[in-house]
Formats: structure tokens, C-alpha cells, sequence
């Protein structure tokens, strides 16, 4: 008699942990990412009325302070609707195209108008300056750059990405 064989591990349950993982690493980045553009939108005025994570059909959702929170059931994404993202059209603009519909560009004016209602006016995107636009626009790259700089990444890779003087000769080596 030998030794007992021991049961196999294949690594499934560390898997579908690890995937766990890397989706929620991901939908805590989106998170992240999608507040670097809401709070500066709502400090300069301007009307948010939804931030979401995931897209397709609403899992749960909750509306405080006049915008709407929500988790959705695909995990591909999130965004942030903020209210008058395009500005009304210059007067005499073409309206229809050929077969008589509204242009896409059209219609996504009259969207974003109808996000504004009455008296809201000042709180639409387009009325900020250039550089609170900017602020807003880039809120959300810059807090996944601050991400990337401020969370530890694997102790390993820091390491061996920095040469170590040896401890006798004091040249540099890798570790």
C-alpha cells in the first residue's frame, strides 16, 4: 500500500472567487469614476438627476436630494445623467432631415431640454463657464488617475520593479 492520492483541487471555487472579485474591483472603479463628474456637477448648480451603476434594468434604486441612485442588472458600466447637456440650437437650424424626422441631433436637443423644468434654466450644463465644464468633464478620468496612484497594488511587482543594492557589493541588483 502507497500513499494515499489526495483529492484534487482545480482551482473552481478560486476562480469564481477571483472573477467576484475583479467584477466588483471594477463596479467600485465605475463608482468612483462616475462621482468624480456628479459631486462637481452638483457644486457648481447644475441639475443631476440620476447615477447609476450598471446598465439595462433597475435592481435597486433610491432618490435623495433630488437624484436618483440605483444599481442596474448589468454590471458593464454606470453613468450620471446630468440635465442640459446640450445647448438649444441656433434659431433657423435645420430641424428634419430627409424623410421628414427629427435629426438625431434634434432629438437629443429636445432630450436634454426636457430634463430642465420650469425655473431650472441656470441649472443646466451648458450654461457653466469653459473651465467648470472641463471640471466636470474630466472629474471622473482624474479620479481613476488618483485611484491608480493611491491603492496599493501588488507588494511583489513594487518590488521588483525597484532596483535593491546588493547587500555586500552596495551595486545595484534585482531582487
Amino acid at each position: 500500500m502507497g500513499p494515499r492520492p489526495r483529492p484534487r483541487d482545480d482551482g473552481s471555487l478560486m476562480s469564481i472567487l477571483g472573477i467576484l472579485f475583479l467584477v466588483l474591483g471594477l463596479l467600485i472603479s465605475v463608482g468612483i469614476h462616475e462621482l468624480g463628474h456628479m459631486i462637481p456637477a452638483k457644486k457648481f448648480g447644475v441639475k443631476v438627476s440620476q447615477y447609476f451603476i450598471g446598465f439595462g434594468p433597475t435592481l435597486w434604486s433610491k432618490k435623495a436630494g433630488g437624484t436618483e441612485y440605483g444599481i442596474k442588472a448589468l454590471p458593464l458600466g454606470g453613468f450620471v445623467k446630468i440635465a442640459g447637456m446640450i445647448p438649444p440650437g441656433r434659431p433657423g437650424r435645420k430641424e428634419l432631415n430627409r424623410r421628414g424626422k427629427l435629426t438625431l441631433a434634434e432629438e437629443a436637443r429636445r432630450e436634454s431640454a426636457s430634463e430642465i423644468g420650469p425655473g431650472e434654466e441656470t441649472r443646466a450644463f451648458w450654461q457653466l463657464s469653459a473651465p467648470k465644464k472641463l471640471i466636470v468633464m474630466f472629474g471622473g478620468p482624474l479620479t481613476n488617475l488618483v485611484l491608480v496612484l493611491r491603492v496599493p497594488g501588488d507588494r511583489r511587482m513594487r518590488d521588483r520593479a525597484s532596483p535593491k543594492p546588493h547587500r555586500r557589493s552596495g551595486k545595484s541588483c534585482r531582487a
